[in-house]
């Protein structure tokens, strides 16, 4: 063989061989393609057997580290897609009760120990029978933040949560009839302005019949 044809015989050899890579790396990736459908195959008969066969104790038995690890990735997965929602789309905090008002019935009244009657916590004598209401008051406290009126035992207030301060309710000023309340009458011992309908003064316990 002449030197000429060595030359030529490795040139195409030469290409022959860089024609067979190509084939050789296109194949790869038709495998590479192939497997990749051969597991999502088995992915979805798995599925479908997981899903067919979870209830079949016996079959379970059998393969329980399985069905395990499936239901172990199913949980987290409820999780980790529960978590970003509450990521993507918080929750607006609920907006904080209104404070009850200090002047309200509904906490602010407390029972005569004598007649039963409803009357202001502020109020140091009953309106309707004229008894001290010391020992009335000696079983509620008001709120220091809100004004609530609640039993003695309780720690936080009920209606606000801050923290139960028990004071000394003798000393606590009577209130005043508020400005848009009628006041047909004074009291003729202290001044103080009795409501109607009250038959003794809240602050001094005079009947109302001997007012001003």
């Amino acid at each position: 063989m002449s030197v000429k044809d060595s030359i030529q015989g490795g040139i195409w050899g030469g290409i022959d061989a860089t024609k067979r890579a190509a084939k050789a790396t296109a194949k790869k990736a038709e495998l590479s393609n192939v497997k990749r459908q051969q597991g999502e195959a088995f992915q979805n008969l798995g599925r479908v057997l997981y899903e067919s066969t979870t209830s079949d104790q016996t079959l379970r038995a059998k393969h329980i580290g399985f069905y395990e690890a499936v239901e172990g990735l199913n949980a987290k997965i409820i999780e980790l897609e529960k978590e970003i929602a509450e990521l993507e789309n918080p929750v607006s905090p609920v907006p904080a009760a209104p404070m009850p008002n200090a002047d309200s019935s509904a906490v602010n009244l407390i029972n005569c120990l004598s007649c039963g009657s409803k009357v202001s916590y502020d109020y140091n004598i009953c309106t309707s029978c004229g008894t001290n209401l010391a020992e009335s008051k000696a079983a509620f406290v008001k709120c220091s933040n809100c004004a609530r009126i609640m039993s003695t035992d309780n720690k936080f207030c009920i209606g606000c949560g801050s923290s139960v301060v028990i004071a000394d309710t003798s000393e606590e000023p009577v209130s005043e009839p508020t400005a848009d309340a009628p006041t047909p009458a004074v009291c003729s011992n202290c001044k103080t302005p009795i409501k109607q309908g009250n038959k003794f003064c809240a602050a001094c316990g005079t009947k109302a019949e001997d007012v001003a």
